[in-house]
């Protein structure tokens, strides 16, 4: 039925003149516009931050301030569109290459080159950029299965928390990633990081 009344717009708008916007192949239809259902991350106990997030927020202190207090951003079609448009710009924009040095585990934003929490920063810095609260913008530490320890972006929204991976193109919900979750940054503090 959606098929047919689709087919029916876009004869119509063909006969009128005017052209059909393009459709882009990586964005999936929304939810009125048809968003995969997820829930919301459950709070777990206050944990020990990794030491590379503890360093990334003495080096960048901006992008580890709260800004509001809203812990969850509305999921608006254009909100859906900003989520899979920042995976798959930075998934494509950085490449992969794994920390090395007397540092090995250095978080950073806008690198050229990076691993997955660089990734997942560079994804949260440009959302935030685009009006994102911070609070809603998470990272995460999972045990990815065939990969190992993982970072991942957890995006907190009023229609469930979704995540953006480096790993995958495509933005699912956060139980259908298939991975053992660990720790996760705060709700409240940046700063802080839990348990699930």
């Amino acid at each position: 039925m959606i098929r047919h009344v689709s087919a029916v717009l876009l004869a119509g708008v063909a006969m009128l003149g005017l052209s059909a916007p393009a459709v882009n192949a990586f964005v999936p239809v929304p939810k009125s516009f048809a968003v995969p259902s997820s829930t919301a991350v459950p709070a777990g106990k206050r944990t020990l931050p990794p030491l590379g997030h503890v360093m990334f927020c003495v080096e960048y202190p901006q992008e580890c301030r709260a800004g509001s207090r809203d812990r969850v951003a509305p999921l608006t079609e254009s909100a859906w569109h900003e989520l899979v448009s920042v995976n798959s710009q930075v998934n494509s924009q950085i490449r992969s290459k794994h920390d090395s040095g007397p540092y090995k585990d250095v978080w950073s934003i806008s690198s050229t080159t990076g691993d997955c929490e660089d990734y997942a920063l560079t994804k949260r810095s440009r959302l935030i950029g685009a009006g994102w609260p911070p609070l809603a913008l998470s990272v995460a530490v999972v045990e990815a299965p065939g990969f190992g320890t993982h970072a991942v972006l957890v995006a907190r929204t009023d229609q469930g928390a979704f995540v953006l991976d480096n790993l995958n193109t495509t933005v699912r919900p956060w139980r259908a990633v298939g991975y053992q979750w660990a720790k996760i940054q705060s709700d409240t503090d940046p700063h802080n990081w839990m348990t699930f």
